[in-house]
């Protein structure tokens, strides 16, 4: 009985300090604000050109996944990615939304969006560029 008290205490110690390593590892990570600014002002000058809406929220998905993996978040995809940085982020189902829709723009045909679409689903994709130091 001992012997399984001492194991469980082990394991318990072990598994807190894989996720506090881990916790620290991905936070301490910090991304290069310049990059992550000048690209982000690009993706805007999108809102300019009706025609660039829907590139706008495809690169502006490219760039969080690039944080993603500059903070050093596993998995293969990008739904693997932020499924991994879920904790860090204030709204994951509204970034959800907004990778979903992202991935419509890509695999549909005729997916249009208007200004306000677009707007909505940029801040969505800036709020999630801040919480993980970016913006």
């Amino acid at each position: 009985m001992l012997v399984y008290l001492f194991l469980g205490l082990i394991i318990g110690v072990s598994l807190a300090l894989v996720y506090i390593f881990n916790k620290k590892a991905t936070k301490s990570k910090a991304l290069n604000k310049y990059f992550y600014q000048n690209h982000w002002s690009k993706i805007m000058s999108y809102l300019d050109d009706e025609q660039k809406y829907g590139l706008a929220v495809i690169e502006a998905d490219k760039l969080l996944d690039k944080a993603f993996k500059d903070k050093g978040f596993k998995g293969q995809t990008t739904g693997e990615r932020l499924t991994s940085a879920g904790r860090f982020l204030s709204d994951k189902e509204k970034v959800w939304q907004a990778h979903k829709l992202r991935n419509n723009l890509v695999h549909e045909m005729n997916v249009k969006l208007n200004f306000n679409q677009t707007r909505q689903v940029l801040n969505i994709f800036k709020s999630a560029l801040k919480d993980l130091g970016g913006l």
